[in-house]
């Protein structure tokens, strides 16, 4: 999954918003080891995407402008589903990963401001 890349020449690194829809994926699995999910640079600013041990969906963003700012959410608090629309957005004031599921609340990442 390459989400970042696929949009690298047309991001704007202050804000924006991705979002894609992904089906019964090894993502939702306990005993899938942690991974790098993708990773970009653009103008200076990295877009990072990760699947940590601990089942949390990590989206961080650092740049020179705002720092890293991270929002990890739980992926065992998302609901059961064929279908799951992934939502990352950023701004200056916060980061945000989002899971909605079709018919239920949006679960939400925690927003963190490392540096």
């Amino acid at each position: 999954m390459k989400i970042f890349h696929k949009f690298a020449s047309i991001i704007n690194t202050d804000s924006g918003s991705i979002s894609f829809t992904v089906g019964n994926h090894n993502l939702f699995e306990e005993t899938v080891k942690p991974i790098t999910i993708d990773s970009v640079q653009v103008n200076g600013t990295e877009f990072l995407l990760q699947r940590e041990p601990d089942m949390k969906l990590v989206f961080q963003h650092t740049s020179p402008k705002f720092g890293t700012r991270i929002s990890r959410l739980d992926l065992r608090k998302v609901p059961k589903s064929i279908e799951n629309m992934i939502v990352f957005t950023w701004s200056p004031e916060e980061i945000r990963v989002y899971i909605e599921v079709k018919g239920r609340t949006p679960v939400q990442g925690d927003y963190i401001k490392v540096t």
